[in-house]
C-alpha cells in the first residue's frame, strides 16, 4: 500500500515537472508566434507599403523580442524543436533578425532620411521569409502568388 503512494506521488512529480518546464513553455512560445503572426497580418499593409507608425513598429518589436525570450525558456530546445514542430533556434533567430530589419527601415521611412531602405516588393519577400522560418502566416497571398 505504501508503495503505491509513493509510485503516484512520484508519477504525480514527474508530469509536474514536465508540465511546468517543458510543455508550458512550448504553449508560451506556440501563442507568441501566433501573436506575432496576427500583428503582421494585421498590419501588412502598412508593413509593405512602408507607412508603418512608431506604435504599430514598437508592438511587433516587442512581440519579437517575446518570441526569442519563450524560445530561450524551452530546456533542450534543439530536441524539442523537431518533436513540436516548431522553428529551430536558427530559424527563430534568423527570422527575428530579418523581422528587425524589416522593422528598423520602416523607421527609417517614417522618421529617417536613408535611401537604403527595401522596396515594398523586397519587404513582401521578406515577411514571407519570415513566415516560413517561424512557421506562421505572415502575409494574406496564396503560395506562388508574387
Amino acid at each position: 500500500m505504501f508503495g503505491t503512494i509513493l509510485a503516484g506521488v512520484i508519477v504525480f512529480i514527474i508530469s509536474q515537472f514536465i508540465l511546468k518546464l517543458i510543455l508550458e513553455p512550448i504553449v508560451s512560445l506556440k501563442e507568441k508566434l501566433g501573436l506575432l503572426s496576427a500583428k503582421l497580418l494585421r498590419h501588412q499593409s502598412a508593413i509593405v507599403g512602408g507607412s508603418a507608425s512608431k506604435d504599430i513598429i514598437d508592438e511587433i518589436q516587442e512581440v519579437s523580442a517575446s518570441v526569442l525570450s519563450s524560445a530561450n525558456a524551452i530546456p533542450f530546445y534543439p530536441a524539442f524543436s523537431k518533436m513540436c514542430k516548431i522553428p529551430s533556434a536558427r530559424q527563430l533567430l534568423e527570422s527575428c533578425r530579418s523581422l528587425n530589419v524589416v522593422l528598423g527601415d520602416l523607421f527609417e521611412l517614417t522618421y529617417g532620411q536613408s535611401p537604403n531602405v527595401e522596396s515594398p516588393k523586397e519587404r513582401r519577400e521578406r515577411l514571407r521569409s519570415i513566415g516560413s522560418g517561424l512557421r506562421i502566416t505572415t502575409t494574406y497571398a496564396v503560395s506562388g502568388e508574387k
